[in-house]
């Protein structure tokens, strides 16, 4: 990446000179040498690119690939690109970027892709990046004829594929047969296992592999999808197999559960994990995102696509829904098992669905015009409570410093959907 264009990009961002200064510093003051028989010989001083393996890198990297984003929404704006929606009210687009990679998407006409060859030229005279058509691939809708395919793929200069069973290392189709989908990580964790028998481990070492190794490797994929029970079981009896000194030709007793190894080591187990377990986890970190994050893309297309006239907790499954959505929102009664309104102006709280109070409280309200005892456990006696002696508006804060905290029971707590 040309460093001159890497300082207009931070510029053009409002970035202070100051900072940028600092950045073109780090960047333009690197060296290289090389290893001749294990010691470094010689010096190197580039004069362009980024310095690979540095932690600061990706994300000059990412300010300049903004650059190419830019482009692309400009064109669309004016009209010569097109843009897709998932859904009606669906947020429109017509890129995404992850990383290095880039997916465009447009309607399948030579005009279109004469815009998108003028921006690729554009973005590369600027930045010095060149676009790699050896590893770039095209994908067609059903309806697109097979003559209009080779004038697009020859244009582009790239090769025609049905479609990607892979982007990112993760399935971009589940079917029914979902083991066979996530098999590839299974064989992963073959391999790895196999690698670990024939070396002398101790069991620290053991320990050490399967929880940050083996135990790490369908962690990507159970952040997106739920696998399946019967998936994860077998996932666990590799481990439990390497555990115990168990080969293909010799099995070893195991002289305790996988689940019991999973408990806490306060409790007698090693703390491996229940990767079912996780993976609810993971799923749910999913949800909650999408419930406090509501102007993110993804939420943006959930809603438009599964919930738009309701809310996460009220959603439906929808007639087809991806297996993504499928996967968050299976988490659902896991996530409401154990999260808490926080009560604001009262419009969001479902007051006859919705118990709070949590606990068997007595407390009083002393007031000049009424002495009252209230023995509640919902949440609905309280708000007709506070409507009847506060009237609508609801002073909540004047009532709440009338009592103790433990009398107003658990209104506020640390993880709780806010209303």
């Amino acid at each position: 990446m040309e460093r001159e264009f890497l300082r207009r990009v931070m510029s053009r961002f409002g970035f202070a000179q100051r900072w940028i200064d600092l950045v073109m510093q780090c960047v333009t003051t690197m060296r290289y040498s090389f290893l001749v028989r294990g010691k470094p010989r010689g010096c190197l001083v580039p004069t362009r690119g980024l310095r690979q393996g540095d932690s600061l890198s990706p994300y000059l990297f990412l300010l300049g690939a903004e650059g190419f984003s830019v482009l692309l929404q400009q064109k669309q704006r004016e009209g010569f690109l097109s843009n897709i929606e998932v859904c009606q009210d669906a947020p429109s687009m017509n890129h995404l970027l992850f990383a290095d990679d880039s997916m465009l998407y447009d309607n399948a006409e030579l005009e279109d892709c004469y815009q998108i060859q003028e921006v690729i030229e554009t973005y590369g005279r600027a930045s010095g990046q060149i676009v790699n058509f050896n590893k770039s691939f095209v994908v067609f809708n059903k309806n697109v004829t097979n003559y209009m395919q080779g004038e697009v793929a020859d244009l582009l200069g790239v090769e025609v594929v049905d479609s990607h069973e892979k982007y990112l290392d993760l399935p971009t189709y589940v079917g029914r047969r979902k083991s066979a989908t996530f098999q590839y990580i299974k064989e992963n964790l073959a391999k790895k296992l196999k690698n670990w028998q024939g070396k002398l481990l101790s069991g620290a070492g053991k320990d050490i592999l399967i929880r940050v190794v083996a135990q790490s490797l369908p962690t990507y994929a159970m952040s997106i999808f739920q696998l399946t029970k019967g998936f994860c079981d077998e996932m666990e009896q590799m481990c439990a197999r390497f555990w115990w000194g168990s080969t293909n030709d010799k099995r070893k007793i195991h002289w305790r559960s996988w689940d019991f190894l999973c408990n806490a080591k306060e409790e007698g187990g090693l703390g491996f994990r229940s990767l079912a377990e996780f993976n609810s986890a993971l799923l749910a970190k999913q949800a909650w995102r999408i419930i406090h994050h509501p102007t993110s893309l993804i939420a943006r297309i959930y809603v438009a696509r599964y919930f738009p006239l309701g809310s996460f907790w009220t959603a439906g499954m929808h007639a087809s829904p991806s297996y993504s959505w499928r996967s968050i929102l299976s988490t659902r009664e896991l996530i409401a098992y154990g999260f808490y309104w926080q009560v604001g102006d009262g419009e969001k709280v479902r007051a006859w669905s919705l118990g709070v109070i949590l606990e068997y409280r007595v407390f009083h309200r002393l007031n000049r015009s009424c002495k009252l005892t209230v023995r509640m456990l919902h949440l609905k006696l309280v708000i007709l409570f506070f409507l009847k002696i506060l009237g609508k508006q609801g002073k909540y804060g004047f009532v709440f410093s009338q009592y103790s905290r433990g009398n107003l029971m658990y209104f506020l707590s640390s993880r709780r959907a806010q209303d």
